[in-house]
C-alpha cells in the first residue's frame, strides 16, 4: 500500500544528515509486529533520553 515510500524518506533524511531510526520488518504489512517494534524503538529512545539528564 505504501510502496517504496518509506524507503524513499529513510534515502531522503540520509542524504540531508538527519538522525533517524531505519530498519524494515519482513512481511510485517503494519501489523503487530510492526508496531510492537516501532513502540518498543520509541520507549528505549524516550527512557535512554531522560537517563542521559
Amino acid at each position: 500500500m505504501v510502496g517504496t515510500y518509506p524507503k524513499s524518506y529513510h534515502e531522503l533524511l540520509e542524504a540531508n544528515g538527519s538522525e533517524h531510526i531505519w530498519y524494515e520488518i519482513e512481511d510485517a504489512d503494519h501489523d503487530n509486529n510492526a508496531i510492537k517494534s516501532g513502540l518498543y524503538n520509541l520507549f528505549k529512545q524516550i527512557a535512554f533520553d531522560k537517563a542521559k539528564q
